[in-house]
């Protein structure tokens, strides 16, 4: 009986030390990319223990993994959103999107190229979304594919003075009429 009590707590301190690995080879790649993270010596800030916090938070709200909430984390700091709140506030959406979308962290991806590449704020990349979703709702295209195009298209439609919501709608009509999605990107480039 003891042996069986020695081999179950062993156990419980390995995976909690795998656990905390995990968290913290996660924070570091959101480290690299989010400079509140850590001070100009390198040292970890409040913020630091806060981004991970959140995620963590997250991770109990949304059923999405740690690592997949902390690669969302860095796609938005990599895009140039500097403040953890907001960071965390675009990677629940992402989140959330990402269940919607039967994605993972590539939503994050997505989003994040949306608020660079259209210059949309939070609520309009969430519109975005939401359309997308719709969309895929509503046709035989997948969400996934039109969030594709989209990016892919990027600031061109833009740039031709054409809006998300009508690329979202010209990827969907392509993309229900069987054009795949790449050849529905390039017609739409």
């Amino acid at each position: 009986a003891m042996t069986g009590l020695a081999v179950g707590t062993t156990k419980f301190f390995a995976d909690a030390t795998k656990d905390a690995m995990k968290y913290e080879s996660t924070m570091a790649e959101v480290a690299k990319v989010v400079d509140e993270l850590k001070d100009d010596n390198g040292n970890f800030t409040v913020h630091y223990d806060e981004m991970k916090s959140g995620l963590k938070d997250m991770t109990t709200l949304i059923p999405m993994e740690f690592e997949d909430a902390g690669a969302i984390a860095a796609a938005f700091g990599q895009s140039g959103v500097t403040s953890t709140p907001e960071i965390l506030n675009y990677t629940a959406d992402a989140a959330k999107m990402a269940i919607a979308f039967d994605s993972d962290a590539k939503s994050g991806e997505w989003m994040a190229t949306w608020k660079q590449a259209f210059n949309l704020a939070e609520n309009e990349i969430v519109n975005l979304a939401d359309q997308l979703n719709y969309l895929s709702n509503n046709t035989n295209a997948t969400a996934a594919d039109l969030a594709g195009i989209v990016t892919r298209v990027g600031s061109l439609g833009g740039m031709a003075g054409v809006n998300t919501s009508s690329v979202a709608a010209m990827a969907d009509v392509l993309v229900a009429t069987g054009v795949d999605d790449d050849s529905a990107a390039t017609s739409l480039r």
